[in-house]
């Protein structure tokens, strides 16, 4: 469906920084969902929170939908809140989220979604909690060769732990979750040839990325 193209569309370009792309793909949903039934809207609808609040409304009420639904793609809109709420400072909301929805498990595909819990609950200073969900990611990303899911979940795993081996370095310039992951795993570190460098490379990122909660428990930041 168009629909669902244009919100997987928006929520890629957001993710990656492409806000005017983002916006006109926001723009487009607006018009190919107008005459749908609600309860096929919810991925739009999450799309154009997470659009949204990326670009700056702050106090917008998350669109969750029904957890009673098994539609998969209703899913997936839960995890595009969730992850929104998360990377934009509002953490311990995507938790809440993530705890009230007794979604059904869809095995390995559904502990990729998992990274994000992981996420929030290491945002909410609650790491050792998402040891476990880390972990379920890591093997699902290596089944099903998830490479992003995998890397995140390995920056995830480095900074809970505080043991860096296997990471890659921080990189220049932060494109993407995963690449924030990795510069927070470095700058909480504390090892002096790389956390200053991860510090202000994760400054930037989160800036051009338009993620704040990404800030959460690093000094200096």
């Amino acid at each position: 469906m168009a629909v669902h193209g244009w919100s997987l569309l928006a929520i890629m370009y957001r993710m990656t920084g492409e806000f005017e792309h983002a916006s006109e793909c926001v723009k487009s949903l607006e018009r190919v969902s107008r005459k749908m039934r609600p309860d096929d809207r919810w991925l739009a609808w999450a799309a154009t929170f997470s659009v949204t609040v990326a670009g700056g409304e702050r106090g917008m009420t998350p669109p969750f939908p029904p957890n009673s639904s098994p539609d998969p793609v209703t899913a997936m809109a839960a995890l595009v809140v969730s992850a929104e709420l998360s990377i934009a400072g509002r953490a311990d909301e995507a938790v809440s989220g993530f705890e009230l929805d007794p979604r059904p498990d869809l095995g390995p595909i559904g502990d990729l979604g998992r990274v994000f819990y992981a996420i929030a609950l290491v945002l909410s200073g609650r790491g050792s909690e998402a040891f476990p969900l880390v972990e379920r990611s890591m093997r699902a990303a290596l089944a099903l060769d998830a490479l992003p899911v995998l890397a995140a979940a390995k920056a995830l795993r480095a900074e809970i732990t505080g043991e860096l081996t296997g990471l890659p370095p921080p990189p220049a310039e932060a494109h993407s979750v995963s690449d924030l992951l990795v510069l927070r795993a470095h700058a909480g570190s504390g090892t002096p040839e790389a956390a200053p460098g991860a510090v202000a490379a994760l400054r930037q990122g989160i800036e051009s990325l338009a993620m704040p909660g990404m800030a959460a428990g690093i000094p200096d930041l």
